[in-house]
């Protein structure tokens, strides 16, 4: 246990500490939070220091209350002056306790500091030096293959080089010199290096697509041939339904209006028309008589009730056997 140390470590609210071990004058002890003097601080007793608050925003080590944060480092030590001697005896003069005390004070307090520094540096082990979690400052850089080398060489030095943790980015092609490069995390960005197993996943995934690609382009070659044979019957309808419109424009010119008019002395007189004539009579005006191209005009002679068109028939009487009588 050191004799003049005391190391305990901020929580973000305390603000007193004690100090442990005895010192000769208030300005030999000395204050650190993470290794940095802080003189930010009063006695509230011999034994009891108190951190005050701050004048403006927190810092890395402290709170605006003066409190040291959490995890924050501090050192409460005793450093004793030995440059100069606190007492100065004088022939003559009286020798006094509390003279002889301060004397003794000083030597003691400094020796129990030197065994602090020493204890709290770099010690000696049987596995080798042992600097107990603290830095080693202003050391040279190295010349000889075994020294200690000073982290600014090491930076300085190891530019260019690949680290494991990944800080130091590449700044040229990477040349594997012919090895593989194993473990390879599954790809997730667009820059990202991809293992066999994703690569070849990926080529799957392409086949499948581009079969399926190739079904539906063989599909679409049937729809295709389907759609051409609904087009060759489509065009073979509309030759039908032309040939048929033909046909029944022939049948309507051929079809004959047969009739009689009536004339003004009161005779009878037969006329006819064909259906694109209507000179005469307009074709509404005729009845077709069943289902043949002859229609038939009935007018006055006829009943009004319809449909009536005269008649033709051989005559069975006997003077008039054989010949073709109207009948009326």
């Amino acid at each position: 246990m050191p004799f003049a140390q005391f190391q305990g470590s901020g929580d973000g609210t305390t603000r007193q500490f004690q100090i442990p071990f005895p010192y000769v004058k208030k300005d030999h002890i000395i204050v650190s939070l993470n290794q940095i003097a802080n003189t930010n601080f009063v006695y509230i007793n011999d034994t009891t220091i108190e951190f005050a608050p701050l004048n403006s925003v927190a810092t890395n080590e402290q709170e605006t209350t003066g409190a040291p944060k959490t995890g924050i480092e501090i050192l409460i030590s005793r450093e004793t002056p030995l440059l100069n001697a606190l007492v100065d005896f004088v022939d003559g003069s009286t020798l006094t306790a509390s003279d002889l005390d301060t004397a003794v004070l000083q030597l003691l307090y400094g020796l129990q500091e030197a065994k602090d520094d020493t204890d709290a540096g770099i010690n000696f082990t049987p596995v080798g030096l042992d600097a107990s979690n603290n830095p080693i400052i202003n050391v040279q850089d190295p010349t000889n293959a075994q020294d200690a080398t000073t982290k600014k060489y090491v930076d300085d030095n190891i530019a260019g080089f690949l680290k494991t943790d990944g800080s130091v980015p590449m700044v040229g092609d990477f040349n594997a010199g012919g090895k593989k490069i194993t473990n390879v995390e599954t790809a997730t960005q667009d820059t990202d290096a991809v293992n066999l197993l994703q690569l070849n996943q990926g080529i799957s995934t392409a086949n499948t697509a581009q079969t399926a690609a190739a079904q539906s382009a063989t599909q679409a070659e049937g729809f295709k041939d389907e759609t051409k044979v609904f087009r060759d019957e489509a065009e073979g309808f509309k030759d039908s339904a032309a040939a048929s419109a033909t046909t029944a424009v022939n049948l309507a010119r051929r079809s004959i209006f047969v009739g009689f008019k009536k004339l003004s002395d009161g005779t009878l007189q037969m006329t006819y028309n064909e259906a694109s004539d209507t000179t005469v009579y307009k074709a509404e005006d005729f009845v077709q008589n069943g289902g043949s191209h002859a229609f038939f005009l009935g007018e006055d002679v006829l009943s009004t009730t319809a449909p009536n068109a005269p008649k033709f028939s051989i005559s069975n009487y006997q003077m008039l056997r054989g010949h073709l009588v109207l009948d009326i």
